[in-house]
């Protein structure tokens, strides 16, 4: 969200980094150019925004906690890190994250079985990060060690991983010669960090959600929110049959907001898990 009243139209490019073969099944051309004008938010409606988030944040638990160094051991929350409202987001973007997903996962996977890769990787880090030399530590215990009972069954133990890679959105430039001589914003995906553990934050998700629709119910009367959130509708599913997407092949598909797999195959993968581990260890 920006405070500026600057007006341009969004250029979403294909990424430079997206291969021909990861995009083989993909949608033959995603990239779109959109004649609504950029949704910007006047300052008073991005006060009046934070206001009610803020309270609603501290009705509604949606909140973490600030580290505090001794003496003082009184807890201080703020507001968690949050959108104040639904975004539209650059569909090719967005889909050149999902088809990294997979290789990430590989490669994560791969990394975590080669203990001599780890071992000369990590031999720098052990001595000066604990949490790292622990984990170190009990990799070696676990995997590489043949003498330890626990290590043998760990060895030859299921494995899930939950992996979480977090992405800004990146604005490359700006160029002239859009529509009506406005300029065209190119962005990229970049990625910030690839967690394999963190992932508390999934829990806030249906709290933010209710979030936004209580942000929209509020100020359901804004001229300028009104604004925001149709320019933002219209950037992710259209206005009609006309800004449908064509397959390439004379077909078009419905823009719509993209499903979350991941809420499926998430629980399914953990129930599955489970139950092999009641299995192996007759567990009632």
């Amino acid at each position: 969200l920006t405070t500026t009243t600057s007006r341009a139209a969004f250029y979403f490019p294909p990424s430079s980094l997206t291969s021909s073969s990861l995009l083989r099944n993909q949608l033959a051309d995603e990239t779109m150019t959109t004649n609504a004008a950029a949704p910007h938010l006047s300052p008073s409606t991005l006060t009046n925004l934070v206001e009610l988030t803020i309270s609603f944040a501290a009705a509604n638990g949606l909140q973490v906690e600030v580290a505090t160094a001794p003496p003082n051991k009184k807890k201080t929350y703020i507001t968690a890190p949050i959108s104040l409202l639904p975004q539209s987001y650059p569909r090719n973007q967005f889909n050149h994250g999902v088809l990294l997903s997979r290789p990430f996962n590989i490669l994560v996977d791969r990394i975590s079985r080669h203990g001599k890769f780890l071992q000369e990787t990590l031999r720098d880090v052990r001595d000066v990060d604990q949490f790292t030399g622990m984990l170190l530590h009990l990799y070696e215990d676990i995997y590489l060690s043949g003498d330890s009972d626990y290590g043998y069954y760990a060895k030859s133990a299921d494995r899930l991983g939950i992996l979480r890679s977090d992405y800004m959105l990146h604005r490359c430039s700006s160029s002239g010669g859009g529509e009506s001589g406005s300029d065209r914003e190119e962005y990229s995906l970049k990625q910030v960090e690839l967690n394999t553990i963190a992932s508390s934050f999934a829990g806030l998700a249906s709290t933010v959600a209710k979030l936004h629709g209580f942000l929209i119910n509020r100020m359901a009367d804004n001229d300028d929110l009104i604004q925001f959130l149709e320019e933002n509708v219209h950037a992710v599913i259209g206005n009609s049959a006309a800004d449908d997407i064509s397959d390439g092949e004379g077909e078009f598909i419905r823009r719509e907001v993209p499903k979350s797999l991941a809420m499926i195959r998430l629980p399914a993968a953990m129930a599955v898990t489970y139950e092999r581990y009641r299995t192996r260890f007759n567990i009632n």
